[in-house]
């Protein structure tokens, strides 16, 4: 492999990111999209199992990711070398009508059509993300009782 494509948005982290940063030192690695969400951390939950009246928990940073270079200066995220938003008007996965994904296959193919990005119809804003939840938030802060059934114990 001579270079990486990736498509990323604002949302974009952690797993995604570490991938990125651990492949710079070995090839180019190009980005198309909007800047990631600039997460070079990990932690864990610790919090009184068994104690529903407990309330708190603690999320330590236990490990910061480094790639060979000793390299891992990404908190404001990666910046995209293709800035394309993702549009309101999604399309079904790997559909190559898609603007984020016909500019990936034309930057592997070494072509240089930008692709035409529909004007958004509305603006809209997003309900929820996984990063607004905090881990194992339902044991936190939810007496066991109201939680759906897949978590209870």
């Amino acid at each position: 492999m001579q270079k990486f494509v990736v498509i990323t948005s604002d949302h974009t982290a952690s797993a995604s990111e570490l991938i990125i940063n651990g492949l710079r030192p070995y090839m180019p690695v190009i980005i198309i999209g909007d800047t990631t969400y600039g997460k070079n951390v990990g932690s864990t939950t610790l919090y009184r199992e068994g104690d529903r009246r407990n309330k708190w928990g603690l999320q330590p940073i236990i490990t910061k990711a480094f790639n060979k270079n000793n390299q891992s200066d990404y908190t404001t995220g990666f910046a995209p070398d293709l800035v394309l938003k993702e549009d309101i008007d999604l399309k079904p996965f790997g559909d190559i009508t898609d603007p984020l994904l016909a500019a990936a296959l034309n930057k592997i193919n070494g072509r240089v059509v930008l692709p035409k990005m529909a004007p958004p119809r509305f603006n809209a804003t997003p309900v929820s993300s996984s990063l607004d939840h905090k881990a194992f938030s339902y044991q936190l802060i939810q007496p066991r009782e109201t939680l759906p059934s897949v978590f209870r114990k």
